[in-house]
């Protein structure tokens, strides 16, 4: 083993050390996220969710099950380790998984557009 001093990134996680102690941020693997799903020159949401958008199961198989798939898994990273404040609106959205609609695109597309608002 060879020691590489102290640890800076870890698991897409910044570690910032100061006086006061240590704070993590994800802000890098956010703006990736943002990039990877074309979110660059999209409009901010202020809030996690759209409390006004009932969400109901649809049957049938969706082409865009993948993409809607990867989305929530990345968002379901960022919940379990920083961002606590996106767990509900995600694991909301992420047991329509197999069977969403434009709805469920549009109340993804805001919790995204509430995470560009953070970088």
């Amino acid at each position: 083993m060879k020691d590489m001093g102290e640890v800076d990134v870890i698991l897409s996680i910044k570690l910032i050390r100061s006086t006061d102690g240590i704070a993590i941020s994800q802000f890098h693997y956010v703006e990736n996220i943002i990039e990877k799903f074309g979110y660059q020159n999209s409009r901010i949401a202020k809030t996690t969710y759209d409390s006004s958008v009932a969400l109901k199961n649809k049957s049938g198989i969706s082409v865009a099950q993948l993409r809607y798939s990867q989305i929530i898994r990345s968002l379901q990273y960022l919940a379990n380790d920083t961002r606590s404040d996106i767990s509900f609106s995600v694991s909301k959205l992420a047991r329509y998984s197999s069977c969403f609609d434009r709805t469920h695109w549009g109340a993804l597309d805001w919790v995204l557009r509430y995470m560009k608002g953070i970088v």
